[in-house]
This record gives structure tokens, C-alpha cells and sequence, in this order.
């Protein structure tokens, strides 16, 4: 898991938002005895930029599923069909553009997602401009088996009459010859008990039930998705009302198996307001720095929005068999907090998990 950007994170979030983080920058803190999942930083590089890359990647195939379409004035999911090429790949890049359909724009701070069978692989809040991030995805390898066609989830939310949001997804399918740190977190199996349900504020959940195999895995690793909206987007400016962060418990079968307190994300708390002035300002001097904190790995809130993530402790990776009921519980404080889970599973071990302390 790559934690290394944590607290570059928090430096470049406190100089964007100009805010003091309070008792909030205990972030690091463990208050229980269960692994703490953070925010899975890395650096992002769409499949055209060679320059890290000993030798050029080749174009296998890219794939199309959500083609410029709009919403306008709604919210929910679509679904798409993709067929996984047949040919041999080794690489996946997501790629994700979205530009409002009008000149003035929909307000930015939209929440957007994507699936892939049922598993948020992307999620995010719009921006204040046109804009594309992309993702690589190639741990995900059991979502993408050559010569398949999988289910593509998408999510926006709208809310202006006669405006509206422009969205475009692709896949890019490549052979790459240059090693890369996804070659060696390539995961076996994925479970994901549910798909960005809405948890609503202190003591409310979402469950979903999972069927894992009959033995234990050799390790997983804990995924949640969230972002907070409403009373939870700004949380940290609400002073002596909210100190600390929205904390977050993650269950199996109602055992604890991790916990994650929010990161105080800017999202696009910062920009210019109307007229075209404010408009060439945010597409370009606004979006060129968020963009390349995206490209670091340094993600603010404003589009991509990564997951948290911890490793299962071996002591529970016997939860991780039959049939359970996985629970994501919002401990304290408010706000709409949209949550997906993915579990991701390293092949079964041949020997008896750890016994449960």
C-alpha cells in the first residue's frame, strides 16, 4: 500500500484551503486496536506519457463505454457493456473526462464513479473546469479477463436545469515491457458487498452481503471508497463544533476489521465565481495546479478522490470465508457520505489462518 504521500497530502491541502487542521492532524492516530485505513496516494501517468518508461507501451485496444454523455438536473446510475479485448494485455488505464454542456457550467463539486462488475474502481468530485484524470487499474486484474464483456457502472449527480454535465470514459488495454509497481500488487479474486450507497450521519450504515471462497486467503487488503457532501464536506471548518474528523468503522460479520477518519479534503473550495474572466482562470491557472498535484499523486479532493485502504490483520483474515455481512458505520458528526468496499483478495493460503485474539 503506498502511504508515502500522506502527509504531503495534508501539507498541500492546509496551504490550498488556508485553513488550520486543529486537533485534526492527529489523522496518523490509531484510537483502536483494528488497522486504520489512509488514503491510497500514487502517482497517476496516463498511457500516452512515456517518459518514466524505458520502452514505449503498445496500444492493444481502448474501449468506449460511456461516450460523451449528459445529464442534466438528476442524479443515479447507468449501466454500460464493455467486451474486455482477446488480445494479450498487461496494462489497464481508466480514463474519465467531464465538461458542463454549458458555457456558464454546472456547478462544480459533483459527485462522480465508476464501476466495473459491481467494484468502484473511480471516484470523485467534479471540477471547475473541463477536465480528465486517469487511474491505472491493472492490480484489478480479475475485473478485466480477456475475451469477456463486463457490467460499467457510472454515477454523476446534476442539479441545473438546462445545463448539465458531459461525461466520457474510456479503458485503454496496453502492453507495457517497462515493470511497474501495479505488476506486483496484482490482486486474485475482488469481493465488493456494495456500490456507493449513502451513509447519513452519526450511527447510520450501509451492509452488503459477500460469498468468499471455503479457505482463508494468504492476505487482503480493505478498500473504501467515500466522500463527504452536505454537513460532511467541509467539516473541518466548523471549528469547536467539530475538532476532529469523521471517523468510520468497517465490520465482518459485526467483528471489527478496520476503521478510517476523514481526510479534510478541499474539494473545489477555491476559484473564481462567474463571467468569463473567472471561467479562463479556472480552466486553465485553476485546473493546470490540481492537475498536476493528480499527476503526483496529490489528491486534494478536487477530481479523483482515492481510496482508503489498510491490509486485513492476519488474526481476521478467517472472516474471509463463507458467507458474511460486511458493514461500513459512521461513527460521529454529519454530512451525505456516498461509500463503496471492495475487498482484494491474494490467492488462499495453504495453511490454517491466524487464530482470532
Amino acid at each position: 500500500m503506498r502511504t508515502e504521500l500522506l502527509g504531503v497530502v495534508i501539507v498541500a491541502i492546509v496551504a490550498l484551503a488556508g485553513v488550520g487542521l486543529g486537533q485534526s492532524a492527529n489523522i496518523m492516530e490509531d484510537p483502536t486496536e483494528e488497522p486504520m485505513l489512509v488514503p491510497d496516494q500514487g502517482p497517476d501517468v496516463p498511457p500516452g506519457d512515456v517518459t518514466t518508461r524505458q520502452e514505449a507501451p503498445t496500444h492493444v485496444a481502448t474501449r468506449n463505454p460511456v461516450d460523451t454523455e449528459l445529464r442534466e438536473f438528476t442524479a443515479g446510475t447507468w449501466q454500460a457493456s464493455m467486451d474486455v479485448p482477446e488480445e494479450d494485455f498487461d496494462r489497464v488505464y481508466i480514463e474519465y473526462s467531464s465538461w458542463p454542456n454549458h458555457p456558464d457550467g454546472d456547478p462544480w463539486d459533483r459527485t462522480f464513479s465508476v464501476g466495473v462488475e459491481g467494484a468502484e474502481v473511480l471516484h470523485g468530485t467534479t471540477t471547475r473546469g473541463n477536465f480528465t484524470v486517469y487511474e491505472d487499474l491493472t492490480e484489478l486484474d480479475p475485473l478485466f479477463e480477456p475475451g469477456t464483456t463486463v457490467d460499467v457502472t457510472w454515477y454523476i449527480d446534476t442539479w441545473v436545469p438546462g445545463q448539465g454535465i458531459v461525461t466520457d470514459v474510456q479503458f485503454h488495454f496496453l502492453e507495457d515491457p517497462t515493470p511497474s509497481t501495479s505488476d506486483q500488487t496484482r490482486v486474485d479474486a475482488i469481493e465488493s458487498p456494495f456500490y456507493l450507497d449513502r451513509i447519513k450521519g452519526a450511527g447510520d450504515a450501509v451492509s452488503g452481503e459477500v460469498s468468499f471462497g471455503d479457505a482463508a486467503p494468504r492476505s487482503a487488503i480493505l478498500e473504501v471508497f467515500t466522500s463527504g457532501h452536505g454537513d460532511g464536506e467541509f467539516w473541518y471548518l466548523n471549528g469547536v463544533r467539530q475538532p476532529t474528523p469523521p471517523t468510520f468503522e468497517v465490520t465482518i460479520d459485526d467483528e471489527p476489521v478496520g476503521y478510517l477518519e476523514a481526510v479534510p479534503y478541499v474539494y473545489a473550495l477555491l476559484g473564481l465565481d462567474g463571467g468569463q474572466v473567472a471561467e479562463a482562470f479556472n480552466q486553465h491557472a485553476w485546473w493546470s495546479g490540481h492537475k498536476a498535484l493528480d499527476r503526483a499523486g496529490v489528491h486534494t479532493g478536487v477530481a479523483e478522490i482515492p481510496a482508503y485502504r489498510a491490509e486485513i490483520a492476519p488474526e481476521d483474515l478467517d472472516l474471509l470465508t463463507g458467507n458474511r455481512t460486511v458493514t461500513v458505520t459512521q461513527l460521529d458528526h454529519g454530512g451525505v457520505w456516498p461509500t463503496s468496499v471492495n475487498v482484494l483478495i491474494d490467492e488462499p493460503s495453504p495453511l490454517p489462518a491466524t487464530p482470532r485474539r
